[in-house]
């Protein structure tokens, strides 16, 4: 008895060739976008302690305000950038210089952040990102 086309299996996906990276964009999201949400939510709330030495008009303020939503976005785009690189497996030279740019802004805002240790992580793997053995399975032509 043969199945009928239509109520055949479709094709299984092939195997995403850099699994691993797979996870390391969801996860750089949730933290950037974790981090950038704390220091929204400090600019919001601001402790009793904090407004002594740093009035509502203080320039520091506004500062504040830019590095939160600067998180947040970095956050964003990492997680759009696994659906693109893990869930639709678009492994193209834009998605390829997408993830060095995340990498870059990422490391950047936990470097003005504070978070040295982590943008040492970020900037690890920026390095492992750039090299030949990731950069092959882009068609980089």
């Amino acid at each position: 008895m043969e199945v009928p086309e239509s109520s055949a299996r479709p094709a299984p996906r092939p195997v995403h060739p850099l699994p691993a990276w797979c996870w390391m964009w969801p996860l750089g999201g949730a933290f950037l976008t974790g981090l950038g949400a704390i220091i929204l939510w400090v600019w919001s709330t601001p402790p009793a302690e904090v407004l002594e030495k740093y009035p509502r008009d203080h320039a520091r303020w506004l500062e504040l305000l830019l590095i939160g939503i600067a998180g947040l976005v970095t956050g964003a785009v990492c997680w759009w950038h696994w659906y693109r690189f893990a869930v639709r497996q678009q492994l193209n030279r834009a998605t390829w210089h997408t993830g060095t740019g995340i990498l870059l802004a990422g490391a950047g805002f936990l470097f003005i952040t504070g978070w040295i240790l982590s943008c040492f992580v970020f900037l690890l793997c920026l390095a492992v990102w750039t090299q030949g053995l990731t950069r092959r399975h882009f068609d980089l032509k």
